[in-house]
């Protein structure tokens, strides 16, 4: 075992056990009513996912909404009725928190993820006490179990969402988010997008509930989602310009600690430019349509090149998301001959 490796397992170690007293601590305090344990382990569930929020639950059904109002150019033999709209947004946001927790379950009560909370985000539900790992194990299981079977009898996507759980099997318990930044990429890249396409799936399955007509992805709505995963995988390092500290700790092979952070910014801008300009011309855009994603990202290269703090790099996090939704919408711009 390494020194740092053996200095990792020792602050995890700590960690665990302060953890532990402080939840034995507030456990006997008082005895809470029942009332008061469901609220508690709603708002330790609702911590488990609160990081994900926006650039997780939000663009996943941002992406679903984007999906539906491109139409043909991306589904085929959908009924969509419109006044359905708000049902399929409301399912769609439940569908991708629920399977966002499934991730973060699993994910935040690794070792490596315990101590970098530890950091990083000492308020997260393992690190502050609310929470064993051992707890938290079983709340996942719970949570995939019942989210599987709300699929394959209501939802729909069950075949998307198992493919997308056996993606968060090798990231988190197979430690393919730490090994080596290629797959680290392909894990976010496969997951990410399988998230997005289920969550549409599911959308469109509400809204067109009372339909005989089962719907299809066109083949020119396979391939942008394809293109989609491709974006994710050659830009979803900028996500690690800001954690450096915590992913030095746990000796996490990130690109920004591989090849260093002045080249991981100039390779995602040029990556974020390229996409820019690849992604209207698969829908043939016309100038107002080209303008929009090519304006975005040249204003989320120029912030992640020239801001380099901590606090401005979550800020670039944001940008290149705002970046991805932008590009979301070019199938509808399409379908209205932007």
């Amino acid at each position: 075992m390494t020194s740092r490796s053996g200095a990792a397992t020792k602050r995890y170690n700590e960690l665990i056990k302060q953890a532990t007293h402080q939840s034995a601590y507030n456990a006997g305090i008082r005895r809470p009513s029942r009332t008061k344990k469901l609220a508690y382990h709603f708002v330790t569930l609702c911590l488990f996912t609160k990081s994900d929020m926006p650039t997780s639950t939000g663009i996943n059904t941002t992406f679903a909404i984007a999906g539906i109002l491109a139409g043909p150019g991306t589904i085929s033999n959908a009924d969509i009725q419109w006044t359905d709209m708000g049902k399929g947004i409301l399912v769609a946001l439940y569908f991708t928190w629920h399977l966002t927790l499934c991730f973060n379950l699993g994910n935040q009560r690794q070792p490596q993820s315990v101590i970098e909370d530890g950091v990083n985000k000492p308020w997260r539900p393992i690190p502050a006490g609310r929470i064993s790992p051992e707890l938290a194990h079983k709340w996942q299981l719970v949570s995939i179990v019942s989210l599987l079977a709300l699929c394959y009898t209501t939802l729909g996507a069950w075949q998307e969402t198992a493919f997308y759980l056996f993606c968060t099997w090798l990231y988190n318990e197979r430690a393919w988010g730490d090994k080596s930044w290629w797959q680290r990429a392909l894990m976010n890249a496969c997951g990410i997008t399988t998230n997005r396409v289920a969550t549409l799936r599911v959308a469109v399955t509400a809204i067109q509930a009372n339909s005989h007509d089962n719907f299809e992805f066109t083949n020119k709505g396979l391939g942008w989602f394809l293109m989609c995963a491709s974006l994710v995988f050659t830009t979803i390092q900028v996500q690690d310009l800001r954690d450096q500290e915590g992913d030095k700790l746990i000796d996490r092979q990130t690109f920004p600690l591989i090849l260093g952070d002045a080249p991981t910014r100039s390779i995602t801008a040029v990556a974020v430019m390229t996409w820019s300009f690849a992604c209207p011309l698969y829908w043939g855009l016309g100038v107002v349509g080209c303008a929009v994603p090519i304006l975005t990202g040249a204003i989320v290269s120029a912030h992640m090149l020239i801001c380099r703090s901590r606090e401005r790099d979550q800020t670039s996090f944001r940008l290149v998301a705002a970046w991805w939704v932008s590009l979301y919408f070019l199938p509808m711009m399409s379908a209205r001959g932007f």
